[in-house]
């Protein structure tokens, strides 16, 4: 649709020219017809014009006809910003030809110089249906791309023929900035690389705009609910909460408010589907500040591929000190592949069994991932005794510090109105040393 706001008079009856140009489409179709109408003081139907516009019988002899881009988490620090990108040329693809894309600048995502390949770069690993098609030719490895951080440039050699009119989605995951940037777009080159790598193809960049990193983490779900409202008693809290951006290895999740709970300072024991995801699945109460201190701790499983593990897919256990190498974190001692460390399941380690080599007994390789993830929550539960008498009910909030800090947001319900517990208004506590009388079950309440 054009709109043309009329600056003077146009008097009855007079011919108007006007004359401006468009870009044809990108694929072959019929001519139309198009109308014209007018508003405000003066209104009048639509009326078809004469004459056919806009019909495209001819294609340039190669070219991208589809360019659309789109990414995952636009927050400054994310870990695993999923850029997907689905592009369709009008010829086939075919071994010898490489695809570029351009404008992925500004990401802390790392490049190695490999000099056995035509780009220096990372081997970034592709995802998406139509990957296998691509990869590294010098090494035959499909799901593959080159990546170079200083160019912004990402390029995979076809290793498959893809069919003319295909639409080719390819995803790879970056390390946003921590700084925030201006979005960028970006472009597809395709490369000749059997001809002194000649330019086939250039797209116009992409209308989309991606690596923008202009807003910071932030939580988007806080929640805490708790099983009871009697006095002097334990109550149960349950605790959901999601982050913008995955959370890793040693950073805390504090619960603030918790005033006027007859809890003392220690270390209390945590439940529910997610309680492995911090360390020792416990949480510190800190009384004098009235807060709850979760630690986030690695979230890694036993890969017993040679099967000498006693128990597939155990949670490990960490006999030697867990080191973090980039955004991969890393267990015990030797062997292993990259990302992956002998480790004991806890299983072994009860056996005393050591990190030996692989035909030792209980041990295999740990495969270790961030802990707390951003597509979904993280839910767990901790028993907390109600305060004696009839008080106020305190109004919790969550914050997140250490690598990736989430300012502090104030905590929801289960309907998503402001939270309010540990404020007692039921029943009278007994007048013994057990502050009353325990519930025997709270999984129902």
């Amino acid at each position: 649709c054009v709109v043309l706001n009329v600056s003077g008079e146009v008097r009855g009856g007079e011919q108007v020219d006007v004359h401006f140009l468009v870009r044809n489409g990108f694929e072959v179709q019929e001519a139309v017809r198009a109308r014209v109408s007018t508003s405000g003081r003066v209104a009048a139907p639509p009326m078809t014009m004469e004459g056919r516009v806009l019909g495209v019988d001819t294609l340039p002899e190669r070219a991208v006809t589809l360019l659309s881009v789109a990414e995952s988490s636009p927050f400054k620090h994310a870990l695993n910003n999923v850029i997907s990108l689905s592009f369709r040329a009008n010829f086939a693809l075919v071994p010898g030809v490489a695809v570029e894309v351009l404008g992925l600048t500004g990401t802390a995502s790392k490049s190695v110089y490999n000099l056995a390949v035509a780009y220096a770069s990372d081997n970034v690993e592709l995802s998406e249906e139509s990957a296998s098609r691509f990869g590294l030719a010098a090494t035959n490895e499909s799901s593959l791309a080159r990546f170079d951080q200083a160019t912004g440039v990402l390029s995979a050699d076809v290793l498959r023929e893809v069919p003319a009119r295909s639409t080719v989605t390819l995803s790879v995951t970056v390390t946003n900035a921590a700084v925030a940037q201006s979005a960028a777009s970006l472009q597809v080159r395709l490369i000749n690389v059997t001809n002194s790598s000649s330019v086939i193809a250039t797209t116009e960049p992409s209308a989309e705009t991606v690596l923008g990193f202009g807003g910071s983490p932030r939580l988007e779900v806080a929640r805490i609910t708790e099983a009871h409202t009697r006095k002097g008693v334990r109550n149960r809290l349950f605790v959901s909460f999601r982050p913008s951006v995955p959370l890793v290895e040693g950073q805390a999740i504090s619960i603030n408010g918790l005033t006027g709970t007859p809890v003392s300072d220690g270390q209390y024991a945590l439940g529910g589907s997610h309680a492995g995801r911090f360390r020792g699945r416990v949480g510190t109460f800190i009384a004098a500040q009235n807060y709850l201190v979760l630690t986030i701790g690695p979230s890694c499983k036993a890969v017993c591929e040679s099967g000498d593990c006693l128990v597939a897919s155990a949670p490990c256990a960490f006999p030697f000190t867990v080191q973090s190498t980039g955004n991969t974190y890393q267990a015990c001692t030797a062997a292993g592949g990259p990302g992956q460390k002998w480790c004991g399941t806890s299983a072994s380690v009860a056996d005393g069994a050591g990190p030996v080599g692989a035909s030792t007994p209980g041990w295999g390789l740990c495969d270790c991932t961030f802990t707390v993830p951003s597509d979904s929550e993280t839910s767990l539960w901790i028993d907390f005794r109600n305060p004696l008498a009839t008080r106020a009910a305190v109004r919790p909030s969550l914050v997140v510090g250490g690598a990736i800090s989430l300012a502090s947001t104030p905590m929801t319900n289960a309907q998503g109105s402001a939270a309010a517990v540990l404020g007692p208004t039921q029943g009278t506590p007994a007048l013994d040393l057990t502050r009353g009388q325990e519930i025997a079950s709270l999984e129902g309440v």
